[in-house]
């Protein structure tokens, strides 16, 4: 159990509960955090986020559309979106015809002060070498 391909998810779990959002904003350019380690992008601190709370089966996508990022997370089980409602603001949303693999979803905001509340909780220390100095 854990982290999965996106396509063998979807072969194990066909009926899955889908989490997204959505964001057109680019992070700080910023490479090192003050204890030396590099900071996560948006996605990467999403993925860092889930990976240490989610219990069940999931993966993880992201995708470009135009200016935009979509991030598309998909967990086997209830008790895991309960976990990632302890990170984001979830509400559910009902697309007809709803996407596979889902059979139900929800999206959160994800704003630059989100991404900043991630990597504090992550443990990234205050900001250190704007990227390129």
């Amino acid at each position: 159990m854990g982290k999965m391909t996106w396509n063998r998810f979807v072969v194990k779990h066909p009926q899955a509960i889908c989490v997204v959002c959505g964001f057109a904003w680019r992070a700080p350019r910023v490479s090192l955090a003050a204890d030396g380690r590099q900071i996560p992008t948006p996605y990467a601190a999403v993925v860092e986020a889930v990976a240490r709370v989610l219990k069940g089966d999931w993966a993880i996508r992201s995708e470009r559309q135009q200016k935009a990022s979509l991030i598309h997370i998909i967990i086997s089980d209830q008790a895991d979106l309960q976990l990632v409602q302890t990170m984001f603001q979830l509400s559910r949303h009902d697309p007809r015809p709803m996407p596979r693999p889902c059979r139900e979803v929800h999206e959160f905001p994800y704003d630059p002060g989100d991404y900043g509340r991630l990597l504090k909780a992550l443990g990234y220390a205050s900001l250190s070498h704007p990227r390129g100095q």
